[in-house]
């Protein structure tokens, strides 16, 4: 396993694992964020609004959503 990638939690992540290996590597991650960017939002925040939002604001959309906050 790889540095940067991370364990597949939540079906949500096993619909990126094409390898089915239980491991999301970069390029696998990559596919999900594309994903997320292509329906626009999530939790009513987009990408850009996760990634400047304070960590304990972001941790608690991302588990409202059913996706791990430690993966982001």
């Amino acid at each position: 396993m790889g540095f940067l990638d991370m364990d597949v939690d939540n079906s949500f992540d096993e619909m990126f694992d094409r390898n089915r290996d239980g491991i999301l590597d970069l390029s696998e991650q990559s596919e999900r964020w594309d994903f997320m960017e292509d329906t626009g939002e999530l939790g009513g925040y987009s990408r850009d609004d996760l990634l400047l939002m304070d960590e304990d604001e972001r941790r608690e959309i991302l588990e409202s959503e059913g996706l791990d906050p430690d993966g982001f």
